[in-house]
């Protein structure tokens, strides 16, 4: 696992992020993560997970378990049927 511990000021490129993956981004300029009821590290697009500092601050353990979090609702996306992913 990577974790890439960027500083307290949102990536300059999450605007470009943003709109290449087709998710929003919160008023800070961070990625928009959804609902934790619909899936931990799950964002305005289905099948498309984030996790950590791409949120906005978080510690380095927060990111770990975040990123073990997202990584599991990809693949219970992946292992879902086709419809799952579609919202």
């Amino acid at each position: 696992m990577v974790v890439h511990a960027i500083g307290m000021d949102p990536n300059i490129e999450n605007p470009d992020i943003a709109k290449t993956f087709g998710v929003q981004l919160e008023r800070h300029g961070y990625l928009l993560p959804g609902p934790t009821y619909r899936a931990m590290g799950s964002t305005s697009r289905p099948g498309v997970f984030v996790a950590g500092s791409a949120c906005g601050p978080e510690t380095i353990d927060d990111s770990i378990a975040q990123g073990q979090s997202a990584a599991m609702a990809a693949l219970a996306a992946l292992r879902a049927p086709a419809t799952a992913l579609a919202g």
